[in-house]
């Protein structure tokens, strides 16, 4: 895997609250709200690969599978000319920005913040030669130049950044701020920049072949402890009805503590490039034969204990979907 220059050299990260943000983050730990109410977290969606467009490929089979906390879309293209086409290939990361709870970073344990998805490609299942571009956006302007000429890493929740903020020259922090790249909230500095990060490459399609394409991906999902007050916020996002709303009762009736956890795909612009899937599976796979498994998607059909399952032909690849996963 190369790394484009655009980013720094990011140091190995553990993720954590920052110290020097401490004070405020303290109130953000909280289960509930001043008001009484359970503290809602959701999740950051992101979807599948993205292709440059080319008349004469055609995606023959695309097949999703959602589970609670990993995400595998598998491809099979076709190269229907009588001459080979290459075309770019990209898969965008969920953005992270310096205001994520820190219930939230949590989902980000991994230790390299450049694959911070744990993102694994396979063509005809080999891995291709990817490169990773990143960039920070502040203000809708490009921040990158000027959060690593400060000395700052990318991410902008790495575990060292606390201290990062704490040894900038003052006049610089002012810099940043002024520029929208940095928060100063009662002395308090927090990054306000947005991390967009995209894996990306380029892909040969010999002539008259198919090709198999796959992805896989730990998706950065909204974790809740279960109640009925924290499960109000989800029920139109997934659709739940008084008969589901009964089961998941009944579950939680068992008195084992029970966790929420949502989860999003998306339709990425550039993802339907390639024209409608001529033959579209998606599976989604309980923890356990216990779960629930909520979701605005009709027709799901039961194939085992833990796995449904919808087929579509002739598919857009237009649709977003989420999933809520009680367990």
């Amino acid at each position: 895997m190369r790394v484009v220059a655009m980013r720094s050299v990011l140091k190995c990260v553990v993720l954590a609250v920052f110290a020097v943000f401490a004070p405020v983050l303290a109130g953000a730990a909280s289960d509930d709200r001043a008001d009484g109410h359970p503290e809602i977290h959701s999740e950051i969606a992101t979807g599948g690969l993205i292709f440059s467009g080319n008349v004469n490929l055609v995606i023959d089979q695309q097949d999703i599978t959602m589970a609670a906390d990993s995400v595998q879309v598998n491809y099979v293209i076709r190269n229907s000319d009588a001459n080979d086409h290459t075309i770019t290939i990209a898969f965008p990361f969920a953005d992270v920005d310096g205001s994520v709870s820190p219930q939230l970073q949590a989902e980000f344990t991994v230790s390299n913040p450049t694959n911070y998805m744990d993102v694994v490609f396979a063509v005809d299942g080999r891995r291709p030669d990817y490169a990773i571009e990143q960039r920070a956006i502040a203000v809708g302007l490009d921040a990158t130049k000027a959060i690593t000429d400060a000395g700052l890493p990318l991410f902008p929740i790495a575990a060292d950044m606390g201290q990062r903020l704490a040894d900038l020259d003052p006049a610089v922090r002012r810099d940043l701020a002024t520029r929208g790249v940095l928060k100063i909230d009662d002395d308090v500095v927090t990054p306000a920049w947005t991390l967009k990060t995209t894996a990306y490459w380029r892909q040969v399609f010999p002539a008259g072949q198919a090709i198999a394409l796959g992805l896989a991906y730990k998706p950065i999902v909204g974790r809740n402890a279960f109640s009925s007050g924290a499960l109000q916020p989800f029920k139109k996002a997934v659709c739940i009805d008084a008969v589901s709303e009964q089961s998941i009762l009944r579950l939680a009736s068992d008195g084992a503590a029970l966790t929420m956890v949502m989860i999003g795909y998306v339709a990425h612009s550039g993802s339907e490039a390639l024209g409608p899937v001529g033959r579209f599976r998606l599976t989604v796979e309980k923890p356990e034969a216990k779960s629930i498994a909520a979701t605005c998607r009709q027709g799901l059909s039961k194939i085992g204990p833990t796995t449904s399952d919808w087929v579509a032909t002739a598919y857009p690849t237009d649709e977003d979907f989420r999933f809520l996963f009680v367990r």
